[in-house]
């Protein structure tokens, strides 16, 4: 079983034609923010924090680590 991808509701594992989903913990994420894309080689997850009214978007992007992705996979029963 493979990590596949990670985005806001959680880490995606592949194997064959199943895939699983382990959810972010409760507030693992900052408030508002917007996914643009997952890097699979450097386990990052980049995209935004949304602006407030008549303010632009900040870049944020967040970097997992191999002991978190091998903590989520061990949730999968």
């Amino acid at each position: 079983m493979e990590l596949s991808k990670i985005n806001t509701i959680g880490y995606y594992f592949r194997k064959s034609n199943c895939e699983w989903t382990v959810e972010h913990e409760a507030d693992s994420l900052p408030f508002d923010f917007i996914f643009e894309s997952f890097d699979l080689e450097a386990l990052t997850m980049a995209g935004f924090i949304s602006g407030g009214e008549g303010e632009e978007n900040s870049p944020h992007s967040i970097e997992y680590t191999q002991e978190q992705v091998d903590a989520a996979k061990a949730k999968i029963v």
